[in-house]
């Protein structure tokens, strides 16, 4: 049958699809799949804009790079009970997670993608195995300064100094090869960043870093613990966890200072 046609066009699938990628088609795209990419580049662009203006507020912050160190208070705005906490319960429990939605701790780490938050900063132990490990849990589960976290450390307290005393005699006497410390970092990614308040917010005197507690892990989307005992390295998975640290740690011995005598 003559249809007065004088050339004839095969499109297969893949023809099709290259047309219909190209920016002219979006259209037809959009008719008939649903589907815009210059809808869905603007959507991109403005998701970038947002991660990159994030990014500048915490580099104007802490700077860029590892060991940066700065403190600040990490916040779920949705927690109504800020910055109301019973004295004497913490806001995070080991094995339970956190049980308020805020803590003050030191950004580390400004990379690329996000920062990097050291949780804790403990004394520990580690074994000759290099696998088994332990640490204090009276010390450093706070890694910020006690003046900059009212909620987790109280150094005025005599009794709880005496404490850290008798922990950090007791560990400064182990052997040399077990002698360690636990670093636990946990990671947020900018886009997790709803806002960042620089002036603080008359409760603190750090900077206000405003995210969102998704689980049990917090604010965090990933983390990482470290033993690190001289040049042994171990990870702190918790089925090596063991118990070596007394609950109650023997008082250490008094000093004894030596007068001379007149001569």
């Amino acid at each position: 049958m003559d249809a007065g046609l004088g050339e004839y066009y095969l499109w297969g699938k893949a023809e099709l699809e290259d047309a219909l990628l190209q920016p002219k088609n979006d259209g037809l795209l959009f008719a008939f799949f649903g589907i815009s990419l210059t809808v869905r580049k603007r959507s991109l662009k403005t998701e970038l804009r947002s991660v990159l203006a994030t990014k500048r507020k915490i580099v104007k912050l802490a700077g860029i790079g590892g060991h940066v160190y700065k403190t600040c208070l990490f916040r779920d705005p949705t927690d109504d009970r800020y910055p109301f906490a019973p004295e004497g319960v913490p806001l995070i429990a080991p094995g339970k997670g956190f049980l308020y939605n805020w803590f003050v701790r030191d950004i580390v780490r400004v990379l690329h993608d996000g920062i990097v938050v050291r949780l804790r900063d403990a004394l520990a132990y580690l074994a000759d195995d290099g696998i088994h490990w332990d640490y204090i849990s009276l010390l450093g589960d706070s890694a910020a300064q006690s003046s900059e976290n009212r909620w987790e450390c109280d150094d005025t307290d005599d009794l709880f100094n005496k404490k850290n005393y008798a922990a950090r005699y007791f560990w400064a006497n182990l052997p040399e090869n077990n002698k360690a410390s636990l670093e636990a970092d946990g990671f947020i990614p900018y886009e997790a960043i709803l806002a960042v308040d620089e002036d603080g917010d008359g409760v603190v005197r750090v900077p206000t870093i405003f995210v969102q507690f998704e689980s049990e892990d917090g604010p965090f989307s990933s983390g990482r613990g470290t033993i690190r005992a001289g040049e042994r390295r171990a990870e702190n998975n918790p089925k090596n966890r063991v118990s070596f640290f007394p609950t109650d740690f023997p008082a250490p011995p008094e000093r004894s200072v030596e007068v001379a005598e007149d001569k």
